[in-house]
């Protein structure tokens, strides 16, 4: 491979690794999470699906409390996930959007729905926002969230910290007026 090509290729990951451009919407091809590819993952079970097993059981209750309050009286719908392996995908912002089409948090009334998955191992953190959640929170503003208040946060191990951070400030963009 040239210099050139490898080069173009390492701009694109990066580009991928930061980026928030991805929304759930009604119209976008998906895959399936139980398809013939031969992967799956867990159907939702609650607010938060710690399959990666980064939070302790406290932690995740004082996130779910957190979104709870936030959701109970909205059309609003949040989850996070976090995941050991993101395969097939190579794209976490893909992977999230497609989870978040799986598991129907766009309502199909307003498409208000945020999606944030999180890969450990992979180093990799997406955030995928429905049609109707992107008129209050922009991908410029979703890189933000990610570049200066989750990763800085995640880089000295406080996952649930920069997770919590991240998420109140996603929430009080949100409810802005």
């Amino acid at each position: 491979m040239t210099k050139i090509a490898t080069n173009i290729i390492l701009g694109l990951i990066l580009l991928n690794l930061v980026s928030c451009t991805n929304k759930i919407s009604k119209t976008d091809t998906k895959i399936h999470f139980d398809n013939e590819l031969g992967f799956s993952i867990p159907d939702s079970l609650k607010i938060i699906n710690d399959f990666g097993e980064v939070f302790t059981r406290k932690e995740e209750s004082e996130l779910e409390n957190l979104i709870s309050t936030v959701v109970s009286n909205s059309s609003k719908k949040i989850i996070i996930v976090t995941t050991s392996d993101i395969k097939p995908y190579t794209d976490i912002h893909k992977y999230a959007t497609d989870l978040g089409n799986d598991w129907g948090i766009a309502s199909p009334k307003d498409f208000n729905g945020l999606t944030i998955v999180l890969c450990k191992p992979c180093r990799k953190i997406g955030i995928a926002t429905a049609v109707g959640t992107e008129n209050k929170i922009k991908n410029e503003f979703c890189k933000n969230v990610i570049n200066q208040i989750m990763i800085p946060e995640f880089k000295n191990g406080n996952y649930h910290k920069g997770m919590k951070e991240g998420l109140l400030s996603l929430i009080l963009k949100w409810e802005e007026k």
